[in-house]
């Protein structure tokens, strides 16, 4: 894996990066009885790639829907696809079996263990003084007649509310304080969450039927990237929010209007 990304690195290219997560929406038991979640209530899950350029900067790029019952990590396989590019995803999707096949097959990955995973140390790099960077090591991750993963590396780095993160990732040819960075950046999936179930068509549904409802899900995905679109061909620096929301009020109003607003740039009637 070091070989393939000092390989990539020489080539002049930047890997990718994905922020793999997923969100719940919970149904009505009684209307949705097919979407498989508790004994009291239904639910569907968004499985969601979101492509990360930078901070306030991403888009969706991959999604599966499926039962709310369904567990995260079995959905893991399925998008991450693309070989050489980083996947950053939580604790959630923890298994170590699959970190060793991602690794086989040409994927990068940077993730966080529980704080009871056993740790066997390799080896210790020098950390930079005065930082977040507490430890950086090559370990393996298993024992005590359980699996034993290849050779990762452990970064462990305080946050921003000083709780110290156990990350472990198979990019060994990085900053430790770019690791850290990130894996902080998992929290613009976060915030895209948080926009879609607020601001889009998902607080009611219109269909019972898993199609319908599946439909209006993706319908909402793809609003998000033609937004995101928007905000490209515009070179706006304005956020995603308040380009939809100028976006819905050009609807009555002059299209060139809506545009220049997007674009930042005076209206000389606002």
């Amino acid at each position: 894996m070091q070989s393939q990304a000092n390989k990539q690195k020489r080539n002049g290219k930047l890997p990718k990066a994905f922020i793999v997560d997923s969100t719940t929406i919970s149904l009505n038991k009684t209307r949705y009885p097919w979407a498989e979640f508790r004994t009291t209530k239904s639910g569907v899950k968004v499985h969601l790639r979101l492509a990360y350029i930078g901070k306030g900067d991403a888009y969706p790029d991959s999604a599966v829907i499926t039962n709310a019952s369904v567990h995260d990590v079995n959905q893991l396989e399925i998008v991450v696809d693309e070989r050489l590019a980083t996947y950053i995803f939580d604790r959630g999707y923890l298994d170590f079996e699959l970190f060793d096949k991602f690794s086989h097959d040409g994927f990068f990955f940077i993730s966080r263990i529980r704080k009871n995973s056993l740790v066997k140390v390799r080896e210790e790099y020098e950390v930079p003084s005065g930082g977040t960077i507490f430890q950086d090591q090559m370990v393996v991750l298993g024992g005590k007649n359980g699996y034993l993963t290849d050779p990762y590396r452990l970064v462990e780095v305080m946050d921003t509310q000083e709780n110290l993160l156990r990350i472990i990732t198979n990019q060994f040819d990085l900053p430790s304080e770019e690791i850290g960075q990130m894996y902080r950046a998992r929290w613009e999936i976060e915030l895209f969450f948080k926009q879609l179930k607020q601001h889009t068509t998902i607080k009611k549904f219109f269909s019972r039927n898993e199609d319908g409802l599946k439909n209006q899900v993706y319908l909402a995905l793809i609003s998000q990237l033609l937004t995101y679109l928007v905000k490209l061909e515009t070179q706006s620096v304005l956020s995603s929010l308040t380009i939809q929301r100028y976006l819905f009020a050009s609807l009555w109003e002059d299209s060139e209007l809506g545009e220049t607003r997007i674009r930042g740039k005076p209206t000389g009637s606002d």
